[in-house]
């Protein structure tokens, strides 16, 4: 499976596991989320998969797709 691909399935798997989970409220379900990607990009950048730049790089990104997507 390329990476793309591998990417999409496990979005695909996220959204059915955070539709489980609707009886909290979303700033609930966001402030979870959040720690976890916390803990995960710490342990990326801790175990060498990603630098401290690109872990900035995307923090970034991240940003700017919510604030593009609250300008459509």
């Amino acid at each position: 499976m390329s990476e793309a691909g591998a990417v999409e399935e496990c979005v695909e798997d996220l959204d059915d596991f955070v539709a489980t989970h609707q009886h909290y409220p979303p700033p609930v379900l966001a402030i979870a989320l959040r720690a976890h990607l916390a803990g995960l990009l710490r342990v990326l950048g801790e175990r060498g998969f990603w630098s401290d730049s690109q872990v900035s790089d995307f923090l970034q990104d991240l940003v700017r797709e919510v604030q593009e997507s609250g300008d459509e």
